[in-house]
């Protein structure tokens, strides 16, 4: 009996005494977990803030772009760092480059005070000036009028072939390239040796572009594999900003001995929101 009561007393002084350490160390593992899971809160934090960032720039730059244009609004954010700065929306003395084309500065206003013809001759010879740029999105046309095979057989397969005319265009600003190459189909046709009428496609181009490049290519389609007959002749237009609307330019691609055939088509330009 006073074995079992000892045995107890051990057993009971044992367990108190340990107590201490039990909570020590269940506390110092709270304290830690509480400090993980505020850095991770503090990482996602980051996380969602650096995405929202990312967001709001990428939001800026989509209302931009739909009220001014994507030239406009990557030229001037460029250049004064804010697709929300005044010059964004004055596009009275800035163009579509960044560029301050409004009247000089009035420095000279008491000279030109004096001299009232002289002053005013000044800003129209500024603005005279030719623009070489597109100053409104423009729709480029693409038209085949006409598509003959020169060869008795088209390949050594084919004696007739099934043409197929697609035209790549590149749109450049101060000679760089802007968009990535758009391509327009314009005549799919099968089992043809000649033929004549109207197919076309367009392109929109966007205000801020001074120069396009268009590559007509031309294959012959098959069952396994489309042959090419011609894709290294492009035609390079600068200065398009000079050019009338819907002025029309023939154009022949072929018709040497070295291709197998001969098309002719044309293009234009026209501002669809123009009256005619």
């Amino acid at each position: 009996m006073r074995y079992e009561f000892l045995r107890r007393k051990i057993a009971f002084g044992i367990f108190f005494a340990a107590l201490p350490l039990m909570f020590a160390a269940c506390g110092d593992n709270a304290i830690e977990a509480e400090a993980e899971l505020q850095n991770e809160a503090f990482d996602s934090k980051g996380a969602a803030l650096k995405k929202f960032d990312n967001e709001q720039s990428n939001l800026a730059f989509y209302v931009c772009k739909q009220a001014y244009g994507a030239n406009r609004c990557i030229n001037i954010y460029k250049t004064y760092g804010s697709y929300d700065c005044p010059e964004m929306s004055d596009t009275k003395n800035y163009n579509d480059k960044g560029e301050y084309v409004g009247p000089a500065s009035s420095s000279s206003e008491p000279e030109s005070s004096s001299e009232p013809e002289s002053s005013s001759s000044e800003p129209e010879s500024s603005s005279s000036e030719p623009v070489k740029y597109l100053t409104v999105n423009k729709t480029l046309n693409l038209t085949v009028t006409s598509y003959k095979q020169t060869v008795d057989s088209i390949s050594e397969t084919e004696e007739i072939g099934d043409p197929e005319v697609k035209f790549i265009v590149n749109t450049y600003s101060d000679d760089e390239l802007v968009n990535t190459p758009m391509t327009a189909l314009v005549l799919d046709t099968t089992d043809v040796k000649e033929w004549e009428g109207v197919k076309a496609a367009t392109v929109l181009i966007p205000r801020g572009i001074d120069k396009i490049e268009i590559c007509p290519i031309v294959l012959d389609e098959n069952e396994f594999d489309d042959t090419v007959l011609s894709d290294d002749e492009c035609f390079t237009i600068e200065d398009i900003g000079l050019i009338e609307n819907k002025e029309v330019f023939e154009q022949t691609l072929g018709g040497t001995k070295d291709l197998k055939f001969k098309v002719e088509w044309s293009w234009d330009l026209y501002d669809p929101e123009a009256e005619d």
